[in-house]
């Protein structure tokens, strides 16, 4: 994993980090340990495929469109889902929701919760009853011990944009083209750049954040990109995100990702943000 802090006045230096971990297992917990690693694989799994349904929810809601020939925020966004090896299944029912919300018309809203004592909740939704949205996010909630009360002071809005490079050239020269792109993103506002290097497949994914205002202009900026690689914008969002970030125990995550999953099966609600993201 690389992470660049973008600053405008200074050269952009990625450190690549390797974690190395060696398992033993004993005889009378092996069974215990397997159990517990394949329950954290369901968990990772489960959020994985929570977090694709509601960028595809996010994509028709922003790109007005249910069909991916006519959106090409949703086209990206359900390529993304199918690399993940989101089942085709959950992939039809989130569209198939999304699009009945969306031919009902509505409002969007917003709505806001604390859960557990200290977790922050952000709920985006498109309603054309707002009595029934808040009764149903209201009963959600009330069965996670949570409840409606304002938490937008723990969260930033920033705007993301993720996207995939694949070198078209030498390794070296994308490398250089990177550090010119990098260079340009930081005058023109992006504020950090993430890359994930997937080594299998020569592809580096990228996640840029910048303030709202800017992220059209790091928008085309990136897809005016083709010096040496190959560019797919995947996603193009405005979101909340804490501003801190505290550590979290595994208990928690996990009650936070069953909430999340609870709220996200009401028809009505399109994408959830919380503080433990």
């Amino acid at each position: 994993m690389y992470h660049v802090l973008v600053r405008p006045s200074q050269r952009i230096v990625a450190h690549r980090y390797f974690s190395l971990h060696h398992a033993r297992l004993s005889g009378h917990n092996k069974w215990s340990k397997i159990k517990d690693k394949k329950g954290a694989a369901d968990a990772q799994k489960s959020a994985l495929y929570t977090k694709a349904n509601q960028e595809i929810a996010t994509a028709v809601r922003a790109g007005g469109s249910t069909d991916p020939q006519k959106n090409a925020q949703l086209a990206a966004a359900l390529k993304k889902a199918k690399e993940q090896g989101v089942p085709k299944e959950n992939i039809e029912k989130t569209l198939a929701r999304v699009g009945n919300a969306k031919d009902r018309g509505g409002t969007p809203a917003t709505y806001e919760a604390l859960a557990f004592g200290s977790v922050g909740i952000i709920i985006d939704a498109l309603t054309d009853n707002a009595n029934r949205t808040i009764h149903g996010i209201r009963e959600i909630l009330n069965a996670h011990s949570a409840h409606m009360t304002p938490v937008k002071y723990m969260f930033q809005r920033v705007g993301r944009i993720e996207f995939t490079a694949r070198p078209s050239g030498s390794k070296d020269e994308f490398d250089r083209d990177l550090d010119k792109l990098c260079q340009v993103l930081g005058r023109n506002g992006a504020t950090d750049v993430d890359l994930i290097l997937e080594s299998e497949s020569l592809q580096d994914v990228f996640r840029i954040t910048c303030e709202p205002g800017d992220l059209k202009r790091i928008e085309d900026i990136i897809l005016a990109w083709k010096t040496g690689s190959t560019v797919t914008v995947h996603s193009v969002e405005i979101i909340y995100t804490a501003l801190d970030s505290l550590p979290v125990e595994e208990d928690l995550r996990e009650k936070v990702e069953v909430l999340r999953q609870d709220l996200g099966a009401n028809t009505d609600i399109l994408k959830v943000w919380t503080t433990v993201d």
